[in-house]
């Protein structure tokens, strides 16, 4: 098929940044008490996955305060709250929309997630990231040292956390923001590539000029 790849960075970022700025200044973190958020919900964890999950929560959560954000899906909330519902240090909080979820993001410490979204956003917002799955389609992140393939084996998740809190260079070294992802000027790109395919064919001056491209 004929046509042309143009680069220009995903949205996603745009819109996350488009949320940071009109959130409030970040409260300051208390090294003496870290906090984790953990979401997941990937069809691929459930099973032994989310068992192998929530025991790995059971046993790090005397070492940081935990939320957990129970997905809509009844089979997988059903098992995150018979399994850590009684769960000392550990929260069970309700779905949440996309800016409150940033500024949980924001918030934390550490997240332990499976979801795709998050492996985007967690870089660009400079919070570690400790992935519950064997591969991902998102390596990038990876390769800048923002996140951690960790999969669902419990004895990796705990000592992968475990390092990580005990540890504050690690922890920092990880939280250094990146952005592989986009420079959340994709937009912009889009619209400017768009507008010089229109006028190629149509003869249109539409004045809208491209950004740089990222590195």
């Amino acid at each position: 098929m004929p046509g042309r790849v143009h680069i220009t960075g995903n949205t996603g970022i745009d819109a996350l940044l488009a949320v940071l700025d009109e959130l409030p200044a970040a409260a300051p973190r208390d090294p003496a008490s870290p906090s984790i958020l953990l979401t997941c919900h990937r069809r691929e964890s459930w099973g032994e996955g989310l068992a192998n999950v929530s025991a790995a929560v059971r046993e790090v959560a005397s070492l940081a305060h935990i939320d957990v954000i129970v997905p809509p899906n009844k089979h997988v909330a059903a098992t995150l709250r018979r399994r850590l519902g009684d769960c000392p240090n550990v929260a069970l909080l309700d779905p949440c929309g996309h800016r409150e979820l940033v500024q949980r993001m924001r918030g934390c410490d550490l997240i332990l997630s499976d979801s795709g979204g998050m492996q985007e956003e967690a870089p660009a917002l400079g919070v570690p990231l400790l992935v519950l799955r064997d591969k991902t389609e998102r390596p990038e992140g990876v390769a800048t040292g923002n996140m951690r393939l960790v999969g669902t084996s419990v004895e990796r998740i705990v000592s992968e956390t475990r390092r990580l809190l005990s540890d504050p260079a690690a922890l920092a070294a990880m939280a250094r923001v990146g952005f592989p992802y986009g420079d959340g000027k994709a937009a912009p790109r889009i619209a400017a590539i768009l507008a010089d395919w229109l006028d190629s064919r149509h003869g249109q001056v539409t004045g809208i000029s491209a950004p740089a491209s990222p590195a």
